[in-house]
């Protein structure tokens, strides 16, 4: 995660896509995880070196690092409703203390999870197998509602440059048109199958409103946006 974090930055900013400035973003991203984690060993080593205070051999909860994320980043942009961990100042963009810990809600910041039995034209495919690391992949879960709002995200889309993002429309298990007008800028176009990323991304299949996860190529969520307009906010803090 922490070299993958870099080095898409890297790519993007070598190839004259990205600004310079973008790679101070990795110390701001890595810095609180760091922290956090220099905590946790001082206290094992408390624990382990004071008898009888506690349990030094744990090994579960923040020790597994399956709650790293880097919400509250410059270059995080999240839509959803406030919270009281989010500033209404602030524009969007997240504010979370601990690096370690997620809230069992997908933010943005948040590692993007999987989602399997996704059905396309030529067979089925999961998540894991889409993300590339070279790539943002663009989320886009489209129901029969807002197809129109999924056709301006997609146009959107084609003003960045080329073969740096795939867009990926998402239908329910309840429709899948894959040839529908409007839709042929996307990539791939998938139905859900059992629903697990309808479930896993914590959208409503029925949602009159559009929602967007924008992944960035070291996995994480970028973007948690509701339209173009969020998709521009995006990806202006990414792209020159």
């Amino acid at each position: 995660m922490p070299n993958l974090n870099l080095s898409w930055k890297l790519s993007l900013v070598a190839k004259s896509l990205a600004s310079p400035s973008l790679l101070s973003s990795y110390t701001a991203e890595r810095l609180p995880v760091i922290a956090e984690m220099l905590n946790i060993s001082t206290h094992l080593q408390n624990l382990a070196n004071t008898p009888k205070s506690g349990n030094w051999m744990e090994r579960s909860g923040k020790v597994l690092q399956l709650g790293v994320n880097y919400r509250g980043s410059a270059i995080v942009v999240d839509e959803t409703e406030a919270t009281t961990e989010t500033a209404a100042a602030d524009g969007g963009r997240l504010v979370k203390g601990d690096s370690y810990t997620v809230d069992g809600v997908l933010r943005g910041g948040d590692r993007a999870p999987d989602a399997p039995e996704l059905v396309r034209l030529d067979g089925t495919t999961r998540l894991f197998d889409i993300f590339k690391p070279y790539l943002h992949t663009v989320l886009i879960f489209s129901s029969a509602s807002t197809t129109t709002q999924s056709t301006a995200v997609l146009q959107a889309l084609q003003k960045y440059p080329t073969g740096s993002i795939q867009s990926v429309v998402v239908h329910t298990w309840e429709i899948y048109r894959p040839n529908e007008a409007g839709l042929e800028l996307a990539t791939m176009v998938l139905k859900d199958k059992l629903g697990h990323a309808y479930q896993g991304y914590a959208v409503a299949p029925r949602s009159e409103e559009l929602t967007v996860f924008i992944v960035r190529p070291d996995g994480v969520v970028g973007g948690l946006v509701h339209g173009a307009g969020g998709v521009h906010k995006y990806f202006s803090g990414i792209y020159v």
